[in-house]
C-alpha cells in the first residue's frame, strides 16, 4: 500500500484551495487599502503598531534595570545567569538598534559581576565586548582601559592599559583622566618627553564650549575656543531689562573684561556714540558643575536698546596630580617655555573629581 508524502498532500490541498486563497488575499488588499485611504482607521493602526513596538522597548529596558539591580544587592550568580540569558535574546546588536545604550549597560554590568566574582578573565572579555560593540563612544574604551588598569596592574600599570587609555584620546583628546593615566605611565618610567607630547596634543586640541549669555529674558549661545586666550564677543542690540547678565559656562573657569555697553547712534542727534563700562578688573568663575553660571553687572543708567560687547578668556581645569608630573616633565627636559605656555591655557584645581566633572556639553 502506497502513502502520499506530506509535501505531496500540502500540494494536493493547495491545488484544491488555489481559489479561496486568492479570494482571500485579495480582501486582504482590500481592507490595507481602505485602512491606509481612511486616516481615522490608518491612524488607529499606526498608534497601535508604535504602542506594541514602545511596550516591546519598555519590557527589556526593565530587564537590564533588574540586572543591575540584583548586581547592587550583591546576588551575583544569580545576575550572571540573569545577565546572560538576557544578552543571548537582546535585540540590539549593532549600534544602529533603538536599544544600543541598554545593550551597553548590560555588557558593563556583566563586567562588574565577574569583577564582583574575581574572574578577572571574564569581566575583560566582558569589557572587550563593550568596546568592540561601539569602539567610537569614549566611554566604553575607557570602561576596557579601566578594567586592564584594575584587573591586570597588580604589581605595575601594564602597557595594554596604558595604549587603550591612549585609543580614548584618539577620538576625545581633552578626556582629562585618560589623559592623566597616559602621563602617569610615561612619568613613573622617566619617559618626560612622551609626557610632554600626550600633555601638548590634549592642549592643542581644538575645543569649543558654547556659552549661553542671558540679559533678562533674552538669551544668546556664543561659541568660543577654550584656549586660554582673550576672545571679543559682540551680543549685538538689545534691551537691558536687568541690573547684571549671565554667563553659562558649563563649570570651565571663565574670566570676563572690558564690558561695554553702546548706545547706538541716530540721526540727527549730536554727540555721537556713547560707551558705558562695567565695573573695572576681572571677573573670573571657578571650576563648578554644568550648571555654573557667571553673574556680571551692567553699567548703571542703562535701560533701552544699547549693544553689549566684553571680553572672554575660557581655560581647562586640571588637577594638581596631574600639573605636578607636568611641571616636573617640562623641568627634566629643560623646557621652560614649554611649561609658560600651558601655564596661560589651564587653571589648576587641588582635586581631580572636581578637574574630571567638566566636559563640553554634547
Amino acid at each position: 500500500m502506497r502513502h502520499s508524502s506530506p509535501t505531496r498532500s500540502l500540494a494536493k490541498w493547495f491545488y484544491r484551495s488555489e481559489r479561496r486563497l486568492i479570494l482571500a488575499w485579495v480582501l486582504f488588499l482590500i481592507v490595507g487599502v481602505v485602512a491606509i485611504a481612511f486616516p481615522p482607521i490608518r491612524d488607529r493602526i499606526f498608534w497601535r503598531i508604535e504602542g506594541l513596538v514602545e511596550s516591546r522597548e519598555k519590557s527589556w529596558i526593565a530587564a537590564v534595570d533588574e540586572g543591575e539591580r540584583l548586581v547592587t544587592e550583591g546576588r551575583l550568580e544569580e545576575a550572571e545567569h540573569f545577565l546572560l540569558n538576557l544578552d543571548r535574546r537582546f535585540p540590539a546588536r549593532t549600534v544602529r538598534g533603538a536599544l544600543d545604550r541598554d545593550r551597553e549597560r548590560l555588557l558593563r554590568t556583566l563586567g562588574r559581576v565577574y569583577e564582583g566574582q574575581g574572574r578577572s578573565g571574564r569581566a575583560l572579555v566582558a569589557y572587550r565586548a563593550l568596546e568592540a560593540f561601539d569602539p567610537r563612544n569614549y566611554r566604553n574604551r575607557w570602561e576596557l582601559a579601566a578594567a586592564l588598569e584594575r584587573l591586570e596592574g597588580t604589581w605595575t600599570f601594564p602597557i595594554e592599559a596604558r595604549d587603550a587609555y591612549s585609543s580614548v584620546l584618539q577620538i576625545y583628546p581633552t578626556h582629562l583622566p585618560s589623559l592623566r593615566s597616559v602621563i602617569r605611565y610615561d612619568f613613573d618610567r622617566g619617559a618626560f618627553a612622551n609626557a610632554i607630547v600626550s600633555w601638548e596634543r590634549s592642549l592643542r586640541a581644538q575645543q569649543y564650549l558654547p556659552l549661553i549669555l542671558a540679559v533678562g529674558s533674552v538669551e544668546q549661545i556664543k561659541v568660543v575656543v577654550v584656549d586660554g586666550a582673550w576672545h571679543d564677543i559682540d551680543a549685538g542690540m538689545l534691551r537691558a531689562e536687568a541690573e547684571a547678565f549671565t554667563l553659562s559656562t558649563a563649570g570651565f573657569p571663565t574670566d570676563v573684561r572690558d564690558v561695554r555697553i553702546d548706545r547706538p547712534l541716530y540721526a540727527g542727534t549730536p554727540g555721537g556714540r556713547r560707551t558705558r563700562r562695567g565695573a573695572d578688573g576681572l571677573l573670573s568663575s571657578g571650576v563648578g558643575d554644568s550648571s555654573s553660571l557667571l553673574s556680571i553687572p551692567l553699567p548703571e543708567g542703562v535701560s533701552e536698546l544699547n549693544r553689549l560687547r566684553l571680553q572672554v578668556r575660557i581655560r581647562r581645569p586640571v588637577d594638581a596630580e596631574t600639573w605636578s608630573m607636568v611641571q616636573t616633565s617640562y623641568r627634566n627636559a629643560l623646557n621652560d617655555q614649554g611649561l609658560e605656555w600651558s601655564k596661560t591655557r589651564v587653571v589648576v584645581v587641588p582635586d581631580s573629581a572636581q578637574a574630571d566633572q567638566v566636559e563640553v556639553p554634547a
